[in-house]
């Protein structure tokens, strides 16, 4: 069995290497020429003596939420040349053409994976705005506003942070980047699987060739989807590492 699952496991790491899919924790926890793990010492330094937030579990949890992004990403890779294809499946009948979709079981892992990329993603994004609010204990007293984009809304009325360049950077991923992805999130957590809506639209539309092609172009898309958001979430440390650093 230990065999079989070192094979998977090395299917994934080839796929790391083959499409550059990096994380924070490699090369031994170094990333754009800062130590990943000192964004302890440097939030510890903010921290009140009475605080309750652990300054090492944070850190800890966004090292990990990135991987799990990254681990999720490579089996999308893995399975995604055996989902099914709408286009290798469409029947004619009547005159017109039918696509269906009769599901197989990567489709089901492919769509799985999908759904909790999201997730890890949000985790991700959340864990970088409790380490901001925690650093600017001053400007957040109620714990059940501490949401990414809230804290960073909030930063920003400050002019002297406003005007900070890592700052900006962290403000254009809210704005352009965040938003985006948040807004699936909140499909899959809250109502509906990303499976599910696929599933419904692909349903609903299953004689529209151009309504199918944009499902299926977005669906076969994700890999390279999230390992975009990988790389910017990436960088969304580094930014937020060089801010509070200084």
């Amino acid at each position: 069995m230990t065999d079989i699952i070192e094979l998977f496991e090395k299917q994934v790491f080839e796929i790391y290497s083959k499409e550059n899919l990096i994380a924070l924790q490699d090369n031994e926890y170094s990333f754009g020429g800062v130590n990943v793990l000192e964004m302890t010492s440097i939030s510890r330094k903010f921290s009140h003596l009475d605080s309750s937030f652990n300054t090492m579990k944070n850190t800890w949890d966004i090292i990990i939420c990135n991987s799990d992004l990254r681990y999720f990403t490579a089996l999308l890779y893995l399975y995604r040349p055996f989902i099914n294809n709408p286009f290798d499946e469409m029947v004619h009948y009547d005159g017109r053409t039918i696509f269906t979709y009769f599901q197989n079981m990567y489709d089901h892992r492919y769509s799985q994976f999908a759904s909790i990329c999201f997730e890890k993603l949000y985790n991700y994004c959340d864990r970088i705005g409790d380490l901001l609010a925690n650093c600017h204990q001053d400007k957040f007293r109620d714990p059940k506003k501490i949401f990414f984009p809230l804290v960073v809304d909030k930063l920003k009325l400050d002019i002297n942070i406003k005007n900070d360049t890592f700052f900006g950077e962290i403000l254009t991923y809210r704005d352009n980047v965040y938003k985006g992805h948040n807004e699936i999130r909140k499909e899959v957590v809250h109502y509906h699987q990303f499976e599910t809506n696929y599933r419904y639209d692909f349903t609903m539309n299953s004689t529209n060739k151009e309504e199918i092609t944009k499902l299926w172009d977005f669906k076969y898309g994700l890999p390279e989807y999230f390992k975009e958001q990988l790389d910017r979430s990436n960088h969304l440390f580094l930014n937020t590492f060089n801010f509070l650093s200084k």
